[in-house]
């Protein structure tokens, strides 16, 4: 194609995701994005990498809403009044490796442009009489049957002790299988990209709010990262020896000690920072931006 230009071409974005019903049924949600700014020259493969990136960056979506998605389908509304059409019907052969000029052409220079984006991420939700038994094992690894029952567990605490112990004798019902399920969407109970969401039972740190401790980024931070770099997610031994090899330190000798508390604290707002910039990297990768459905 001879058209050719290089001012960025302004487009209206739109991320439409799945929530959850407590019946199992499932509502869409539509966050409206402020808009991006896109070059005529990008692959369409990279689009809905680019958008929920962008949106991302600006606050505008969770990143635990993008890291649940499964895939991402890209839907183009030309007009406000018209009806999205995937990005497939603007290919030959399906090429989304063609730029966003090759496909449109003359209209990203139409003045007052109406151009949507819609990303569509779509969960899997292939929940299973083995899957529910797991997923209630490796709670009760970190919380109590008391716990889940007051988060409002939709199995009683007899039916998760005998599950637990592998002697409950009946396979699930359907039903019981998709109430678990909502139940557990819902609950947010568990992410395997954020392993921080199940927070084991460990009474020996003290859940109460003391005064917040600062270390000092010259003599504590190289400490406090170098433990890290040699392991993410210390024990409580481990936690118990750094905290006094800080509290020993000439630094710290005549300033407030440290708890385990605010250490173990470090750590976990350090894997939530690498957390982040995982996701960002993640984001950025034209793999994320995937086409496949075509709308009738």
């Amino acid at each position: 194609m001879e058209e050719n230009f290089d001012s960025t071409v302004r487009f209206k974005c739109y991320v439409h995701y799945p929530v959850i019903n407590e019946d199992g049924t499932e509502n869409q949600n539509i966050i409206r994005g402020s808009g991006i700014d896109l070059l005529p020259n990008i692959p369409l493969s990279s689009i809905a990498a680019d958008v929920l990136s962008d949106m991302f960056q600006k606050g505008e979506i969770e990143g635990k809403i993008i890291l649940k998605a499964d895939n991402a389908k890209v839907f183009i509304q030309i007009r406000d009044n018209w009806k999205p059409h995937s990005l497939l019907d603007f290919t030959t052969d399906g090429d989304l490796d063609i730029s966003l000029l090759d496909a449109f052409g003359e209209m990203l220079q139409l003045p007052h442009s109406q151009m949507s984006i819609h990303v569509h991420l779509c969960h899997e939700r292939d929940w299973s009489d083995d899957k529910v038994r797991n997923t209630i094992k490796k709670l009760l690894e970190h919380y109590s049957q008391t716990h889940l029952e007051r988060m409002q567990c939709p199995f009683s605490q007899g039916m998760l002790s005998q599950i637990s112990r592998d002697q409950y004798p009946c396979r699930l019902s359907n039903d019981k299988i998709k109430h678990f399920g909502a139940w557990y969407e819902r609950s947010n109970l568990a992410d395997e990209d954020d392993p921080d969401s199940l927070t084991p039972k460990k009474p020996e740190i003290s859940t109460q709010r003391g005064k917040k401790i600062v270390f000092n980024p010259s003599h504590e931070i190289p400490m406090l990262r170098s433990w890290y770099e040699n392991d993410p997610k210390p024990n409580m031994s481990d936690l118990e020896r750094f905290t006094e090899i800080l509290n020993n330190s000439e630094f710290r000798k005549t300033r407030e000690a440290v708890s385990l508390r605010h250490v173990n604290t470090w750590f976990k707002n350090e894997r939530a920072r690498w957390r982040r910039e995982s996701l960002m990297e993640d984001l950025a990768r034209p793999s994320m931006a995937v086409a496949t459905v075509t709308t009738s």
